[in-house]
């Protein structure tokens, strides 16, 4: 009995301390983050008063002696178009661009942008609050934060001693009372007769009779009971709650032993990754569930981080970390993974459209400047420059078409304010009204555009994006139709939405081309490009991206040398 009391206690010291400990560096880490906000808030505040009035250079030397004589923080200096000139830990030349960085995204909308990440650069966690400075710099400063599990892991040798001095205490305490009163102790034992231990104490009944000796170590393990059941609870509900946060989380989370094994998932990872669910996967390596080369190398330590391409347009983002105990020994791995496809596509389209843009503005211009040679260096008869001048002429109204549907472009990515202003939208007057501006160009072709409604359908819309793609699928059901076509609008309300379907009897397009047409500068064929020069390429990409933009959908079905069949539901609210 002796011997169990004392292991018994030693345990409920250990444990005490350690649970105090790690809920200690839980709730300590969320009050140094929230010091630091409100430390760094009050800095940038006084350095940009501080600022007012002054040229970037001067700015740059104060920041550069701030950050020497108080180098708690690191200071960054970033320009309007993201190029970091300047930081206090890292030579800017090793930086790659800051636009996209979340607390720079903020000031788009904030005076001051904060945002808290893991620093690639540095290999830590920090918290950044970035603030303009003046029209041309932004002011970022960011100071190293300590994780809950880093202040454990830094306080676990005191932590040890102070378990080892409080048990030997303890030891010798509780030895010496249990030495003087062991035979009355082991005397009350007889008489107990406890049943079952729950939370309850199993000396309430009977109390009174016993010794007074017996009655505070009784106190002590009713209260070390509630304690105990009272951090086991508190346990279990953050269990319970970082489980319910873990599978809320967009993100995927793997969890490896040191096998790399896979010990638990997320939701979101057995999505991301198609691996099932965790009962099928649980205790396999992660390399037979989930295979890729670049997979391989993150485990065996060649890389941290990867794109991993899945499927065609799916690309994931992975960060792999090593989990070590005190001593430096492995435990196992964490694998964080975050769907980076919108992303990764839209930088990919990027380049494409820099390079499509490119080589599209070449072509007009070559002709442009070719023709307008030959006619300065006197090379061209009266009759030339006649047939020159005209061709010259196309294709300058071919570059401004051009640049005009860049722009429309180009504002629609950058999520242009007037083009999502909502008005009330009479689609039969905007069909009438298009109509009537294209008739000059129907007419060109003898193109017959016939169409009429059971009812007038007013929408909650956007009334340039509706304009601009009634526009261009009109017209180019015009520019590639049959001469003495025919062209053919139907306008439906459904539950939820309108749908409008356009028919043409045009050249059509090949199935095995249909699912590129709303690329930009995508062109069909050769054929249809020589038919009509005026064509750019970006008029059905200005459709699908203003489709997008206001929740609308279309859809296209066509057959080579019969027509096409464009339908488009627009939401009604």
């Amino acid at each position: 009995m002796k011997s169990k009391i004392l292991s018994n206690t030693i345990f409920i010291i250990f444990i005490a301390i350690i649970v105090s400990l790690g809920v200690f560096s839980f709730f300590q880490h969320g009050k140094n983050s929230e010091q630091a906000s409100k430390d760094i808030n009050r800095l940038l505040t006084i350095l940009v008063d501080e600022s007012g009035g002054k040229s970037d250079e001067e700015i740059l030397e104060k920041i550069k002696y701030i950050s020497k004589i108080d180098n708690r923080y690191r200071y960054t200096l970033i320009k309007k178009d993201g190029v970091v000139i300047y930081d206090s830990n890292i030579s800017p030349s090793k930086m790659d661009n800051h636009l996209t960085r979340e607390e720079i995204t903020q000031l788009k909308n904030k005076k001051i942008g904060s945002a808290k990440r893991y620093s690639k650069s540095l290999g830590e966690e920090y918290q950044y609050m970035a603030v303009y400075i003046n029209d041309n710099l932004m002011l970022r400063i960011s100071v190293e934060l300590n994780s809950p599990v880093s202040m454990v892991l830094s306080a676990l040798t005191i932590v040890f001693i102070i378990t080892i001095i409080a048990t030997c205490i303890s030891f010798l305490f509780i030895s010496r009372l249990l030495d003087s009163s062991f035979e009355r102790v082991e005397a009350v034992a007889k008489r107990m007769n406890v049943k079952t231990i729950d939370n309850s104490s199993p000396f309430d009944e009977d109390e009174e009779k016993y010794d007074e000796e017996i009655r505070p170590l009784i106190n002590v393990i009713k209260s070390q009971n509630q304690e105990i059941s009272f951090h086991i609870k508190m346990l279990k509900d953050k269990i319970i709650e970082m489980n319910e946060i873990l599978n809320n989380m967009k993100e995927g989370l793997v969890i490896l032993d040191d096998s790399d094994r896979i010990v638990s998932t997320n939701e979101s990872a057995m999505k991301l990754l198609k691996i099932g669910e965790l009962k099928a996967v649980e205790g396999r390596k992660i390399l037979d569930v989930f295979y890729d080369e670049k997979m391989e190398k993150m485990l065996c330590g060649e890389h941290r981080i990867s794109i991993i391409n899945t499927e065609s347009d799916i690309y994931l983002k992975m960060y792999i970390s090593s989990v070590n105990d005190s001593e430096g020994i492995n435990r196992g791995k964490i694998i964080f993974i975050e769907d980076v496809s919108k992303t990764y596509l839209d930088e990919k389209y990027r380049r494409e459209f820099s390079t499509n843009v490119s080589h599209e503005l070449k072509t007009p211009l070559t002709s442009i400047n070719g023709y307008a040679e030959m006619i300065y260096l006197g090379l061209a008869s009266e009759e030339d420059i006649k047939y020159f001048s005209k061709i010259i002429y196309n294709q300058g109204n071919r570059l401004l078409n051009m640049i005009d549907d860049i722009i429309k472009l180009s504002k629609m990515d950058e999520d242009y304010k007037p083009y999502k202003e909502k008005t009330k939208v009479n689609l039969n007057e905007t069909i009438d009204r298009i109509v009537d501006m294209l008739i000059p160009q129907a007419n060109d072709k003898k193109v017959n555009i016939e169409y009429s409604f059971d009812e007038v359908i007013i929408i909650d819309g956007m009334k340039i994006l509706i304009d601009e793609i009634m526009q261009n699928i009109l017209s180019n059901a015009i520019k590639y139709n049959v001469v003495g076509g025919s062209i053919n609008i139907e306008m439906t309300r459904k539950e939820k939405m309108v749908e409008i379907c356009v028919k043409d009897t045009g050249v059509g397009i090949d199935k095995e081309d249909l699912s590129r047409i709303f690329e930009r500068f995508y062109k069909v064929d050769k054929a249809r490009t020589k038919r009509d020069s005026s064509s750019t390429g970006l008029g059905l990409a200005i459709v699908k991206h203003a489709s997008e933009m206001m929740g609308a959908k279309v859809h296209v079905d066509s057959e080579k040398n019969v027509g096409t069949k464009v339908v488009i539901d627009i939401p009604i609210e």
